[in-house]
C-alpha cells in the first residue's frame, strides 16, 4: 500500500510481510524517484506485539485474551498459535477492550493457552531530512528474515507539501457502507480501506495534472470517499471470488 508524508515532516513508514512465521529481523533503504540515496540499509523496527494468550479458545472464536495488549491496537495484524507448527494464522484485529482482542473474522483453529501473539508488522522512522524535498514515487527497499529465510520487498512512497487525507472515519464506513460487503473483504481494516481510498482518489486527480496536495476544502470529498470505498471493496470481492 502506497504511502503518503509531508514534506519537512517526520513521519512513520511500515510494510506488513505477508510471511509467516513472525519477522525476526529487518532492513530498509530508501531511494528518490532518481534512485539517489535517502537513507543507506538501516534497521527497522519489529512490531512490539509479542505476547501469549491467557485462554484456551476454540476454533470459530473471534476473541481472545491476552497477557499484556501491548502494540496490539485495530486494525493491525498478529500471528496467533505456536511457530513453527501448522497451528498458526495471521489474523487482522478489530477492537481491543483492555486484555480482550476482538478480531474481524473466527479464528481457523484452535488454540491452547500460552499460544504465541506475535505482530507482523515492521517500521522505519522516517526523519525531516529524509522528507526535506518533495517528490513522487520514492522507494523503500526491505530486507527481512522469516524462520532463516531471507526475503525482499519493495514499496512506493510519496512526499507532498501537503498530504491529501479524508475526512472519513471507520465509523463513517460502518454506518454507510453495508457489513457483508465489509466481512466479505475481510483482509483489509477500516483504516486501510480509508489510506486505499485516498489512494484511488488522489491517483485520479494527478492523472488529471490536478493538485491534491493544494486541495484545502477535504470536506467535499466526504461522498466521494465513500464511493471510492466501496469501489476498492467490491475489487476486492471479485479478485478474491474463485
Amino acid at each position: 500500500m502506497k504511502q503518503r508524508f509531508k514534506k519537512a515532516t517526520a513521519g512513520v513508514i511500515a510494510l506488513v510481510p505477508r510471511e509467516g512465521p513472525p519477522v525476526t529481523s529487518a532492513t530498509v533503504a530508501l531511494y528518490d524517484s532518481g534512485a539517489n540515496v535517502l537513507q543507506a540499509a538501516a534497521a527497522a523496527t519489529l512490531s512490539t506485539a509479542d505476547t501469549t494468550i491467557s485462554a484456551a479458545v476454540a476454533l470459530g472464536a473471534d476473541t481472545i485474551t491476552v497477557v499484556s495488549a501491548t502494540g496490539i491496537v485495530e486494525g493491525v495484524e498478529v500471528w496467533i498459535g505456536t511457530t513453527g507448527t501448522d497451528i498458526l494464522e495471521l489474523c487482522r484485529v478489530k477492537s481491543v477492550a483492555t486484555l480482550v482482542v476482538t478480531l474481524q473474522a473466527p479464528l481457523q483453529y484452535a488454540h491452547v493457552s500460552g499460544s504465541e501473539v506475535k505482530g507482523s508488522r515492521i517500521t522505519y522512522a522516517l526523519t525531516t531530512t529524509h522528507t526535506a524535498t518533495a517528490s513522487r514515487n520514492n522507494r523503500a527497499l526491505w530486507a527481512y528474515t522469516v524462520d532463516s529465510t531471507s526475503y525482499e520487498a519493495t514499496q512506493l512512497f510519496d512526499i507532498a507539501e501537503s498530504v491529501f487525507k479524508l475526512l472519513i472515519t471507520p465509523s463513517d464506513l460502518r454506518k454507510k457502507i453495508p457489513h457483508n460487503l465489509r466481512y466479505a473483504a475481510q483482509d483489509l481494516s477500516d483504516l486501510e480501506l480509508i489510506v486505499e481510498a485516498e489512494n484511488a482518489i488522489y491517483t485520479d486527480l494527478t492523472r488529471r495534472d490536478l493538485r491534491p496536495d493544494l486541495i484545502r476544502d477535504l470536506d467535499q470529498f466526504e461522498t466521494l470517499g465513500v464511493l471510492a470505498a466501496k469501489v476498492v471493496l467490491l475489487d476486492r470481492v471479485a479478485t478474491n471470488d474463485p
